[in-house]
């Protein structure tokens, strides 16, 4: 069933990144959706019509949730849901830069059981059903993560969010994340951070105010690639049944290889944690 459904949200993604491929970005209009953080453009909205449609078509009845649509009347019993990002990073997009995806996760049964991040423009296609991942057809396996000093970690952390709830709190987790890692970086949305995770090219990602169509594709792929990612509220593992449940964590940690990782997840996911279950 998972491949199944891995193959309906390839194609469906293959639609959106043809789309895609196909647009001038040498001037685009943009809007703010919350703030100029937060921006759409007229692609997001079409990408995710052409999404939802070839899903429709492939998986009838199937329950979509995506970004800029929202989510469809909940499904019955072993109704496939789908959870779609049509372009995860739309700054990069509108700004004429490669790294931006498609991004579409698969849960059934409380179950992530595929992904697909689709680089358009890089040319790379990750997927993964609930054995392994691939990079373009290729299996991957992360390797266990580097030791902290040498690690390279991404994250857009502290985001202006995290400043304005408390910017002392936030500026001192960041400091202890930047002291105790060779490089601490943000190289693209969060689904192909994930997925940078999962190829071995970058040791963990840690990110605040996640949504869940930005990650479960990129959770399923870390997972196949042999990886770990832990949400809070409760410091939980992302892996069998009702882990969809924890997609609205307010913090999501992932990282290469099966390894506790103590520096990200005691110091700063750790005191993120503590502060959210606190109520503040």
């Amino acid at each position: 069933m998972s491949n199944d459904l891995l193959s309906v949200a390839v194609a469906a993604s293959e639609v959106a990144a043809r789309y895609l491929r196909s647009i001038d970005r040498s001037s685009m209009g943009r809007e703010a959706k919350t703030s100029s953080h937060d921006i759409v453009t007229v692609h997001d909205k079409h990408c995710e019509k052409l999404i939802r449609e070839e899903l429709a078509r492939l998986a009838p009845g199937c329950r979509i949730v995506g970004e800029e649509y929202g989510a469809d009347s909940l499904g019955e019993g072993d109704t496939p849901t789908f959870f779609v990002d049509p372009i995860d990073g739309t700054s990069f997009f509108a700004s004429g830069m490669p790294n931006f995806c498609v991004s579409i996760g698969v849960v059934l049964g409380g179950r992530i059981v595929a992904g697909v991040v689709n680089a358009p423009i890089l040319g790379w296609l990750f997927t993964s059903d609930e054995e392994r991942a691939y990079l373009n057809g290729r299996p991957l396996r992360a390797p266990e993560p580097r030791r902290e000093a040498d690690a390279m970690v991404l994250s857009r952390f502290p985001t202006l969010n995290d400043l304005n709830a408390d910017e002392n709190f936030s500026r001192e987790r960041h400091r202890e994340l930047m002291a105790g890692t060779h490089l601490l970086t943000e190289v693209g949305p969060a689904a192909l951070q994930l997925c940078y995770v999962a190829a071995g090219w970058a040791d963990a990602c840690f990110h605040t105010a996640i949504k869940p169509w930005d990650i479960a594709a990129g959770i399923a792929i870390v997972r196949a690639a042999g990886g770990r990612s832990i949400s809070w509220p409760g410091g939980r593992e992302v892996t069998g049944e009702g882990e969809a449940a924890l997609l609205s964590g307010p913090c999501l940690l992932s990282y290469s290889g099966s390894q506790e990782y103590p520096l990200v997840a005691d110091t700063v996911a750790g005191a993120y944690r503590r502060r959210y279950e606190d109520g503040q």
